[in-house]
């Protein structure tokens, strides 16, 4: 479609840069690493990553150096949707990419920069004393503790255990947390919770360390080292307008500080890029792309450069500038002219008398079909072998034929 004859649906934005003969090439023989290279499964050094390894380690190298966070950080797990076989392909209930690449990404909630992500390969062989979870926040916190940083995250991390190895670290937390895990006040327990009405709510503190059971329209259990037991204020949107609501401060905290990886995959959203293919780590790949160029105008947004327009650098502005300046000086080669009649065939005395052969070298589109347009069902030139000798011309056996030599005859006789 981007290279159609047609105009209507011509796009001179692709069309011009690039032929799509160039394109299908391209695409066909595109790579990020070497296969021979690659090590094979079951033996020492085996990367599952292997080619996608040299885009991935460039992105998450400038990620993580470029970007310095505020106090609060939020950790949760993205969704790369892919349908085909492979063997760390997960299933998210309730995600809009339900199947698909699990990543683990550190997030800052206040821009939606992508301070951290690990692409998640299945049960890792170390043991894991504490639960995947605990494993997985001490590993994505890692170069974020002993910061006083405020880490935020789901019920599917969180434990006692980990807010207590955080905090011993300098580092707090507040997040949801499931009522039967391990060390989970027995006060705040799934019996208490059916008990109580809408509105009510519970806390027990043990030091920083704050248990909340709240009843909404279903109850809520969040644990945090970084906020007061009280309750809190917030607006709530209600018929015929807004309203003011009480809320916990634990959970009021965790509301607004917990959506950045939600808040990167929202930018991610507003301009998709890639192709769908049967290979997984196209997929990624497309995802790495797309970190790069949001992360990159985030930062080109809280850089000190004066803003183009009073309303600021807008997102789509940006990835059309960082596309002018790819497109830059590259346009498509102009197309081979077309075949010129020999000297010999253009004063032929009579070139109704000229003969159909078989021409040498490769098959070239026939000069009539070229001249009137004429394409294949797929859109490319009527290409032959056959031709005129003389005339040094490739045409169609037939009607071509006859009509080049016709027309050839009248303007040699005028």
């Amino acid at each position: 479609m981007y290279w159609s004859t047609d105009p209507l649906l011509r796009v001179p934005a692709v069309a011009d840069v690039m032929s799509r003969n160039r394109f299908n090439k391209l695409n066909q023989y595109f790579h990020l690493n070497n296969n021979h290279d690659a090590v094979q499964k079951g033996n020492p050094g085996y990367d599952p990553l292997f080619k996608v390894r040299p885009l991935l380690d460039l992105v998450h190298g400038n990620s993580t150096k470029h970007y310095h966070p505020g106090q609060d950080i939020s950790i949760d797990e993205a969704m790369i949707k892919f349908n085909g076989r492979l063997s760390f392909k997960q299933y998210i209930k309730g995600k809009p990419n339900p199947w698909g690449i699990k990543v683990w990404c550190t997030a800052d909630p206040r821009s939606g920069y992508m301070l951290d992500f690990s692409v998640y390969l299945g049960r890792v062989e170390a043991p894991t004393p504490h639960g995947m979870g605990h494993h997985v926040i001490m590993k994505m916190a890692d170069r974020f503790l002993g910061h006083a940083h405020h880490i935020f995250f789901d019920n599917f991390f969180s434990s006692v255990q980990l807010a207590q190895d955080l905090e011993k670290k300098k580092t707090y937390m507040c997040s949801t947390i499931r009522l039967n895990r391990k060390g989970w006040p027995k006060a705040l327990n799934a019996a208490t919770a059916k008990k109580m009405k809408v509105g009510d709510v519970q806390f027990l503190q043990d030091g920083n360390m704050v248990a909340t059971l709240w009843k909404d329209k279903r109850a809520v259990a969040v644990l945090s080292t970084n906020a007061q037991p009280e309750m809190g204020t917030a607006e709530r949107k209600a018929p015929g307008g807004k309203k003011q609501v009480t809320i916990p401060r634990p959970i009021l905290t965790y509301n607004n500080s917990m959506g950045g990886v939600d808040l990167g995959d929202q930018l991610h959203a507003y301009y998709p890029v890639g192709r769908p293919s049967v290979k997984w780590w196209r997929y990624i790949c497309w995802w790495l792309f797309q970190t790069a160029m949001i992360n990159a105008f985030l930062l080109f947004r809280l850089s000190n450069l004066p803003a183009p327009t009073r309303a600021g650098h807008r997102h789509i502005k940006f990835r059309l500038d960082v596309l002018r300046s790819l497109c830059k000086g590259n346009s498509v080669r102009g197309r081979k002219p077309i075949q010129a009649v020999s000297q010999a065939g253009a004063t032929a005395a009579d070139p109704l008398s000229h003969g159909i052969a078989r021409m040498p070298g490769r098959k070239k589109n026939c000069l009539v079909c070229e001249k009137a347009k004429v394409r294949t069902g797929l859109g490319y030139g009527v290409q032959t072998v056959w031709g005129c000798p003389v005339c040094s011309v490739h045409l169609c056996k037939g009607q071509c034929f006859a009509q080049f030599h016709q027309n050839l005859s009248k303007s040699i006789n005028q």
